[in-house]
């Protein structure tokens, strides 16, 4: 293909809809001349394809049909089951070569609700329904097929998971006072030197370094999005006096908090944690 939807923003849908199946139904073989969405809304299924592809569908997984697919479905033979699902054409110069059968639809990414959306449109059929429904369309394509989607971050180790643990803890109270190298290791079992590789390894810097760029990216955030007086911003985010704070904000920043806050939103209170594994640990001490 081209490089992505991108090169094929016209979608024509027909309204998404709903089935209903008894306990080990099944339907096909079939021959599509269209692509459709399929997607679990209860219970469970298998899809099958003429070529070998196969499918186990479920809550939480998005399958995507081509034209001229020959394919079949059998139902859970456990239990009734519900799918949802959307057939549409996409402009004629795009090249479906490579795009994926199926992709999980996690929770935390985009689309299961963009799936949620188009089945509202497609039942209440609102004013305007149909080109709504084609633009949310190509937006659900764009993102199945190049993503940038969600994945789950691999588990912590058992110390990285006690330090986040502890930090999450001390910082629930709202100020993110500063902490010690050698509180880290105690709150993870662990010595000074093995927690300090571990997290070099996991995060990229270690942890003393990694808590103040969080402490400073909030403090940041305060500066640009509040009216507090910068003594108030230090005291909260766990700095000694305002000298402290301007000094360690500035070595991050190259720019004086009071300069920082005139920036307005042409400023990036995450610039310190640029780096997406620091990002990753602002996720994970403040899940969203």
């Amino acid at each position: 293909m081209t490089s992505g939807p991108a090169a094929y923003p016209q979608v024509a849908a027909r309204r998404p809809a709903v089935a209903e199946y008894p306990a080990g139904a099944t339907f096909g073989p079939r021959r599509l001349d269209d692509f459709e969405f399929v997607w679990m809304l209860r219970g469970a299924a298998t899809w099958n394809a003429d070529d070998g592809r196969s499918v186990s569908l479920r809550p939480g997984v998005l399958l995507l049909v081509g034209p001229g697919t020959r394919d079949r479905y059998a139902w859970d033979p456990a239990g009734p089951c519900r799918h949802a699902y959307v057939h549409f054409r996409v402009d004629a110069d795009a090249d479906p070569t490579g795009w994926p059968v199926s992709r999980r639809a996690d929770p935390d990414g985009p689309l299961p609700g963009l799936l949620a959306y188009l089945l509202w449109l497609g039942s209440r059929a609102p004013g305007g329904w149909q080109r709504r429904v084609d633009d949310v369309l190509g937006l659900l394509l764009a993102t199945y097929v190049d993503g940038p989607l969600p994945e789950p971050d691999p588990p912590l180790s058992a110390a990285l998971g006690a330090v986040v643990d502890h930090v999450r803890t001390v910082w629930g109270d709202g100020r993110l006072r500063q902490v010690s190298l050698g509180e880290l290791a105690a709150a993870a079992s662990v010595s000074t030197g093995y927690l300090a590789r571990s997290f070099r390894r996991q995060y990229g810097v270690g942890p003393v370094t990694a808590f103040e760029r969080l402490r400073l990216a909030r403090a940041a955030s305060m500066l640009l999005r509040s009216n507090y007086p910068i003594t108030v911003i230090a005291d909260a985010c766990g700095f000694a006096d305002q000298y402290h704070f301007s000094r360690r904000f500035s070595a991050a920043y190259r720019i004086p908090p009071s300069h920082y806050r005139r920036l307005g939103s042409g400023a990036d209170a995450d610039a310190v944690l640029a780096d997406g594994r620091l990002l990753r640990l602002a996720d994970q001490v403040w899940p969203r």
